[in-house]
């Protein structure tokens, strides 16, 4: 019986193992958000490395040698990121110059509801509300962020430095992991297990994105929307951001829908995107990612919350891919897997990470 009471040492130390945890974390944490710009632009590039690699297999199976392979890759995602940057821009331009239109049916559509309101004995008068609203005051901005190109290139030439690195570094991971634990093929299983996963959910949450957008883009010409194609773009991005993603890229061109032809086509495009984005949110990324590859909704806002307050817009954009990863990870841990279990849907499927090989002993 007082074989299986703990010493007074261990229960001594067993509460403080949680307070240990805690610090570290907050350590942790303060240590990323004091390297935010550093590491985020590190963050960028993983993400970019693992959506570039099932290409650049795919390459190396077609006969490709790995220093061709990567190269044709990388140019590939330049060409891509030069074609999108020159849309945005003349997007961005053509928004600016449409800005004194949107103004004049602003202006139209508030001096028939001050008339109808006063029809009603109410007196409001929106028209001299707006008078002292400059719509124009956009132009500076929208000028300003054109001439940050030059910046935008350079840390876009650094991420992307970044993913060739990492893709060639990628090659022969295996055999230095082999080399560097004790215990190759448990480590090694553990480790691949863990990096499929975290490449599995990145790969498809991308897709979903990409379809999503796709959608979007299909509704809004539909629809008649201004921009369509910007927008589109605009929910590809925020895709990625939870809960408050779909709202912020799906308010543009509500906006639009109303200037454009007034209430009934504002709630037309909004009841569209809306059955979109709850289709893509509540059906079809549960059937493809599955249950477990799913976080609470009280995580995903705290993930939003902390990302965004340790690496601010970028970290936003990825708080979700990071917050899974660390899920996955935690999963994979026989003494952290509970808290993953906190963090999921509540109907992941039961699966416990490897038991490390032990030799038998004989009693």
């Amino acid at each position: 019986m007082t074989d299986s009471i703990p010493p007074p040492s261990m229960r001594a130390a067993t509460p403080f193992r949680g307070l240990f945890a805690l610090g570290a974390l907050v350590i942790v944490v303060a240590g990323l958000r004091a390297a935010a710009d550093i590491l985020v632009p590190v963050a960028f590039a993983g993400f970019i490395t693992v959506l570039m690699t099932p290409a650049v297999r795919r390459l190396r199976r077609w006969g490709l040698p790995v220093a061709i392979a990567i190269p044709v890759v990388i140019l590939a995602l330049v060409a891509l990121l030069g074609l999108v940057a020159s849309f945005v821009g003349a997007s961005l331009n053509g928004f600016a110059a449409a800005l004194p239109r949107y103004q004049r049916r602003v202006f139209e559509m508030s001096a028939f509801l001050t008339q109808w309101l006063a029809s009603h004995k109410v007196r409001v008068d929106f028209t001299q509300l707006l008078a002292s609203i400059d719509a124009t005051a956009i132009l500076p901005w929208v000028g300003g962020a054109l001439t940050q190109v030059a910046s935008i290139v350079s840390y876009v030439i650094f991420v992307l430095l970044m993913v060739v690195f990492q893709l060639f570094d990628t090659l022969d991971l295996r055999d230095r992991l082999r080399i560097a634990f004790s215990r190759p093929e448990a480590e090694l299983e553990q480790i691949r297990l863990v990096a499929s996963e975290i490449n599995h959910y990145i790969v498809l949450k991308s897709y979903l994105c990409l379809t999503t957008g796709a959608a979007t883009l299909i509704i809004l010409e539909l629809l008649d929307v201004d921009f369509a194609p910007l927008w589109a773009l605009l929910a590809v991005t925020l895709g990625y951001v939870p809960n408050i993603g779909p709202i912020a890229a799906s308010a543009p061109p509500v906006v639009l829908g109303l200037l454009q032809a007034g209430p009934g086509h504002m709630a037309l495009v909004l009841g569209s995107l809306a059955t979109l984005h709850t289709v893509v949110g509540n059906v079809i990324e549960p059937q493809l990612l599955g249950r477990r590859l799913g976080l609470s909704s009280f995580i995903v806002f705290v993930s939003l919350i902390v990302w965004g307050w340790v690496w601010g817009l970028g970290g936003m954009l990825l708080s979700v891919p990071l917050t899974m990863t660390v899920k996955i990870m935690l999963e994979n841990s026989r003494e952290w897997r509970w808290l993953a279990l906190l963090m999921g849907t509540g109907n992941e499927h039961s699966r416990v990470a490897p038991r490390p090989s032990k030799p038998e002993t004989t009693p």
